[in-house]
C-alpha cells in the first residue's frame, strides 16, 4: 500500500504516514496523486533530511 515506512517516535514521519494513508483511502477529498506526493515527501524526509539514512 505505502512504500513509506515511518521512523518510530518521529512526529513528522507519523504525520506524513497519516496523510498518505488517508489519501490512499480517498479520505478528506485526497486523491491518489496526493498519496504519491506525500509518500515521496516522506521518503525524502526519512532518507535524507531527518534520519541520515543512505
Amino acid at each position: 500500500m505505502n512504500a513509506f515506512v515511518p521512523v518510530p517516535g518521529c512526529w513528522i514521519c507519523a504525520l506524513l504516514a497519516t496523510v498518505a494513508h488517508d489519501a490512499w483511502h480517498g479520505r478528506d477529498g485526497l486523491t491518489p496523486r496526493d498519496w504519491l506526493s506525500v509518500t515521496a515527501s516522506g521518503m525524502v524526509h526519512r532518507m535524507a533530511v531527518a534520519h541520515e539514512l543512505p
